[in-house]
């Protein structure tokens, strides 16, 4: 070993160090007593202590309290504990380490050592030095080894010597060599492991886990100084290898879900794919198909159902309704930008606006207390909308009137006189045009300046057929609206009281309003649907209960829908361990016989961002009498911002903090009648 190192060399007379040939020259100390520890006797007594089962005094404590060693023991074993303590003497005086160093000393000075394997021999005397040439030999070692390998202007002449300089670290620093070169191999092997040729591409996520498991195996070899620093080349190194055609796209779609697709560039969203696939159901919820996560708001509440209706047989023969889209009349039309110009409201500044453009004075506002604004419709001779369960409970505290279950379901007509009814439709059709030259982005909500409208429906509403294509004994038929949980495909029954009541006695109190005019019970079905990614669908019974068979349906049940807001969102009953988030797609309603229309203004408000999104109509669609109507809600949502992306998970108790559907929808106009 220290050949290898060149402390010693062949030729004695070269060597900074020498060593006596045929002699010991290495000296091992195997004495206990020299080489105990105080700290660790110390610890060693106390564990004895520890282990006594008892304070009874042993053998080891009976032996401090002799007078003399050999006290009161048999004369025999006291000699042969002395002869044991003499020879463990004995050994101890002959094996010293000063022995063995001078007797080094000795031959250096007397002989000299003869330690050279060159093929002329020759010993090698010492002599002992003055004061004066120890020091001239160190400072000029010092000069050699130390000033001039500091000095960066020194310029050596000598060959040797110059090579050594430029050397000096690697020559001095032996340690850091050996450590330089582990933290190579260890680097290597690191590299070599995050570049795995089996993963092509790869997210964010993965690339910074393959990261930290190659900069472990990189620690397990790295040692010294340089370890930090190839610890961030390793990271650069990985970072350019995953950017440079191992980077995952991971453009996230609607629904939240990344691309994973190698990184491209694309001309159109639609090029994207998360390989996520789930089964939803067409506009008139008879056919179910599969459908890829969508990247646009288009594809999401548009193209994917008009796909679907022309495959669905009952698609083609269902009655639609239009909704106003946009119509260019130019070729350069446009997105519009508003977000500067319309700065976006609050939702209780997006009401009281909503109540002060729709209520003309205060007077009007006394009169008309029992009915809302948000369901006129033109060209009828009557309207009215629902209010909530609140508002009527407070209108009957003011009448003192007490409350009952016929009076929070009945409804007041008032027919308007011909002339009244002119001037209120005059005011209606008076309606800003729409703009050609620039479309909405997004979609229809209550702060949306007028005049813009979407380039395409992200809403549908549709006929599928007569009153009796429903039986409330069976519920709906798998093959009428496919895809249903068993025991949630029932609606819900809702017993409307409606009562006429002619402009004559608008002026006499409220008192007696509910002792005028002619009674009319109506029989509406009306059901909340919810549809999750795997094609489950099942109906609400209320905002926190999942719909549990025909049997479990009481009278009137459809009010606890009617007068709450239902969640937007809630978890399917189909899995135990985590549920999937089921989404709000269609509101069911099969109108009774009666000469009357059942008028629909749907309003969903989103829990992230507090958009109340509309249908965008200027006037809410009128039901027909004895049909079954179905409108289908929109798949995805999308704000000025952006679109919104649905929750993850979701519980029952949290589930109205994610989005609603507004409970007054639900509104009842007479018949129109040809003049």
């Amino acid at each position: 070993m220290l050949r290898n190192e060149f402390i010693i060399t062949n030729n004695s007379a070269m060597s900074l160090f020498s060593i006596p040939s045929n002699k010991r020259f290495v000296y091992y100390n195997t004495d206990s007593l020299i080489r105990k520890d105080p700290l660790i006797k110390s610890i060693s007594l106390l564990q004895t202590f520890l282990q006594k089962c008892n304070f009874k005094e042993d053998e080891d404590d009976l032996e401090d309290l002799r007078p003399f060693k050999g006290f009161g023991k048999p004369l025999l074993q006291c000699n042969t504990e002395h002869k044991q303590h003499m020879a463990n003497e004995t050994h101890r005086q002959k094996r010293n380490f000063m022995d063995l160093l001078m007797d080094h000393v000795d031959e250096a000075l007397e002989m000299g050592f003869d330690d050279s394997s060159t093929k002329f021999k020759g010993k090698n005397h010492f002599m002992i030095l003055s004061t004066k040439e120890w020091y001239d030999t160190f400072k000029m070692l010092h000069k050699i080894f130390i000033e001039n390998p500091d000095n960066p202007k020194f310029e050596a002449n000598d060959l040797d010597y110059k090579s050594y300089l430029e050397n000096f670290n690697k020559i001095m620093d032996i340690d850091d060599e050996f450590f330089n070169a582990c933290c190579d191999i260890g680097l290597q092997k690191a590299l070599a492991m995050y570049n795995n040729p089996a993963l092509t591409h790869y997210s964010n996520a993965v690339h910074k886990k393959l990261v930290d498991e190659a900069v472990t195996l990189y620690m397990k070899y790295a040692r010294g100084t340089r370890t930090a620093v190839n610890e961030n080349k390793l990271r650069e190194m990985c970072e350019r290898c995953w950017r440079n055609g191992k980077q995952q796209c991971e453009v996230n779609s609607l629904r939240g879900n990344p691309c994973i697709l190698p990184k491209h560039i694309v001309k159109e969203l639609s090029e994207h794919s998360s390989a996520h696939v789930f089964i939803s159901t067409c506009n008139c919820g008879r056919t179910q198909g599969r459908r890829e996560d969508p990247y646009t708001i288009r594809h999401a509440n548009y193209e994917f159902y008009q796909y679907m209706a022309n495959n669905c047989n009952l698609c083609a023969k269902v009655k639609q309704v239009h909704f106003p889209v946009f119509e260019p009349s130019i070729n350069d039309y446009r997105a519009a930008e508003f977000e500067i110009a319309f700065p976006k409201l609050s939702i209780q500044d997006s009401i009281n606006l909503d109540q002060d453009h729709n209520l003309p004075s205060p007077k009007s506002v006394a009169s008309d207390e029992c009915s809302q604004p948000l369901t006129a419709s033109q060209g009828t001779h009557t309207n009215l909308s629902l209010v909530s369960t609140d508002e009527l409970n407070k209108i009957d505290v003011d009448a003192d009137i007490p409350s009952s279950d016929e009076s929070l379901n009945e409804l007041i007509i008032q027919v308007k006189d011909k002339n009244t009814q002119k001037a209120e439709d005059k005011e209606r059709s008076i309606y800003r045009q729409p703009s050609t030259t620039e479309y909405l982005p997004g979609m229809v909500h209550t702060q949306t300046p007028p005049g813009l409208l979407p380039r395409f429906p992200s809403w549908s509403l549709v006929c599928v057929g007569p009153s009796s294509v429903y039986s409330h004994n069976t519920g709906l038929l798998e093959h009428f609206q496919s895809g249903f949980l068993s025991g949630a495909n029932f609606l819900l029954p809702w017993d409307v009281h409606v009562r006429l009541e002619h402009s004559a006695s608008w002026a006499y109190e409220k008192t007696r309003i509910r002792k005028m005019g002619e009674v009319h019970i109506l029989k509406i079905f009306v059901g909340c649907e919810y549809e999750c990614p795997r094609g489950h669908r099942f109906m609400m019974s209320s905002a926190d209960k999942i719909l549990r068979g025909g049997s479990g349906i009481l009278r009137d049940s459809g009010s606890k829908v009617v007068y709450n807001n239902m969640p937007l969102y809630f978890p399917c009953p189909c899995r135990s361990h985590k549920a999937d988030v089921a989404q709000l797609m269609r509101v069911h309603v099969v109108t009774p016989k009666a000469p009357v229309n059942v008028i629909l203004d749907p309003k969903v408000r989103t829990g992230e961002r507090d958009y109340v999104f509309t249908m965008g109509m200027p006037n809410p669609p009128r039901l027909t009498q004895s049909a079954y109507w179905i409108l289908r809600l929109p798949y995805t949502y999308q704000g000025d911002e952006g679109p919104i992306t649905p929750p993850n998970e979701i519980t029952t108790i949290n589930a109205l903090s994610y989005g609603c559907l507004l409970a007054g929808m639900f509104g009842v106009s007479e018949t129109e009648l040809d003049d």
